[in-house]
């Protein structure tokens, strides 16, 4: 699945939010690599974790396990990264799947900050971080309550929503009917089912749907059966197997169900669309 992302009317949204939060904001793709965010840098607190290989290292498992949750969950998640600040991420739906995420994070907390920072110096210590330097860039950070980082998280949730409808992000269905097209024609004899093909495509049932309805004028089971009965109108024409042959060729076994379809499809069986075909000058 591809995704198109609008640079230009996303930084807009985003950093609209950060002028009422005051919060660094993100979007970010199915891979969990940051397209935009803003302001464009990190904190200085994540600067420095960042700063060694380490720090960087964990910051990266950690946005992972994160993005794998709210793709799991298919919800808002708030968290509490390995640096020990307050991040939420939020997935953006289009149709009925998971198509981006937003996030928002590093944030410092109303909680007892001389014991959070005593937690924290514990695993910072083994990153070999300038740990008082560290500490006073880390207090001076702006903290909020938990009310706060829940109204910036609904928020948010509202932001994702609103990506879609005004079509920040778009699903590139043109290249979707095209994979979808080539798999039922390499897969005639397979099971061309809707949850199959969703699976197979790596999309929602309902994407898929609205595809086949776009750019094929039917439904997905529609565009299978037209599918299998072109194929066979060209083995009837093109080889000598037996009709029931080719019946099964095409992924419609049942030789009495193939004939009437075909039959309703062209307004004559099968024999004697072949038949009809050697007659014709």
């Amino acid at each position: 699945m591809k995704v198109q992302f609008d640079k230009e009317k996303l930084m807009v949204l985003l950093r609209h939010y950060h002028t009422i939060t005051g919060m660094r904001v993100g979007i970010y793709d199915l891979h969990f690599s940051e397209i935009c965010a803003y302001p464009v840098g990190h904190s200085g607190f994540c600067r420095l974790i960042r700063s060694t290989q380490a720090g960087l290292n964990s910051c990266r498992l950690c946005d992972a396990a994160a993005f794998a949750q709210a793709k799991q969950q298919r919800k808002l998640l708030i968290y509490r990264c390995h640096a020990g600040l307050t991040e939420v991420i939020a997935p953006v739906f289009g149709q009925d799947q998971v198509i981006g995420y937003l996030m928002l994070g590093q944030m410092r907390t109303y909680n007892d900050s001389e014991k959070q920072w005593r937690q924290l110096k514990q695993s910072l210590l083994k990153e070999q971080m300038e740990i008082d330097y560290l500490k006073s860039v880390f207090l001076k950070m702006k903290s909020v309550s938990d009310k706060e980082i829940e109204s910036y998280a609904y928020i948010l949730q509202a932001c994702a929503s609103y990506i879609w409808m005004d079509q920040n992000i778009r699903l590139q269905q043109e290249e979707l009917s095209s994979r979808l097209e080539q798999y039922i024609e390499r897969h005639l004899d397979g099971d061309l089912c809707l949850p199959s093909l969703a699976q197979e495509l790596d999309v929602g049932k309902t994407t898929l749907y609205h595809c086949s309805k776009e750019y094929f004028g039917i439904a997905p089971g529609k565009l299978v059966q037209k599918k299998r009965l072109d194929k066979a109108k060209q083995l009837l024409l093109q080889s000598d197997c037996s009709i029931a042959e080719i019946a099964a060729q095409v992924g419609i076994p049942d030789y009495n169900y193939f004939a009437k379809l075909f039959r309703r499809q062209e307004g004559m069986s099968p024999s004697k669309y072949r038949r009809r075909s050697f007659t014709e000058p």
